[in-house]
């Protein structure tokens, strides 16, 4: 699902540049990468920033993308640096949150992109007694032009787009090129 979902965000940036008479280079990606391991408890953030570069061929097939960048990400998952990562993320909790914040914000600066896969409830959870039907992410640009965000929730899969007005002149636009892309 992540591949398919960076396929798609990557994807869209190819195209916006396009229609705004540019053409999309390598991007640079900032992506969260999750650490957890199967028997650490589920609350907290266990996940560690990578960054590297990417592009997409936007005349390419959906699937043609996805098979080319699934290598690229595997490796991104696979640097040995997250492992060493995990030291510093356990430091940088015992921080005070503002502090956190700012550190982790200088390591988003310099990118074009964040790209965010959250996973949420496998079960619908309800508010008042009243079903809760969708759960949109919503993250921060954190020094980036744009955040994609993913969230799973039971059965869906939710999607926000956080945009920095002063890098992207039609944050309108770019969700409908988005939109275009979950359908093809």
């Amino acid at each position: 699902v992540n591949d398919a979902f960076v396929t798609i965000a990557l994807g869209t940036l190819a195209d916006y540049h396009i229609e705004f008479g540019s053409t999309a280079g390598p991007l640079r990606v900032t992506m969260p990468v999750n650490f957890r391991h199967e028997n650490d408890p589920e609350a907290g953030n266990q996940w560690t920033p990578a960054r590297f570069v990417a592009a997409v061929d936007p005349s390419a097939h959906p699937f043609d993308a996805l098979q080319s960048l699934r290598s690229r990400l595997r490796s991104v998952r696979q640097e040995p640096a997250i492992s060493i990562s995990q030291t510093l993320v356990a430091g940088l909790q015992e921080l005070p949150a503002a502090l956190t914040t700012s550190i982790v914000a200088s390591m988003v600066k310099g990118s074009d992109v964040v790209l965010t896969d959250v996973p949420g409830p496998k079960q619908t959870m309800s508010i008042a007694g009243s079903p809760v039907r969708a759960i949109f992410p919503l993250a921060p640009v954190g020094g980036a032009a744009l955040n994609f965000a993913l969230m799973s929730y039971a059965d869906k899969a939710c999607f926000g787009i956080t945009v920095d007005t002063a890098a992207v002149a039609d944050p309108g636009r770019m969700m409908e090129l988005f939109e275009n892309r979950l359908q093809d």
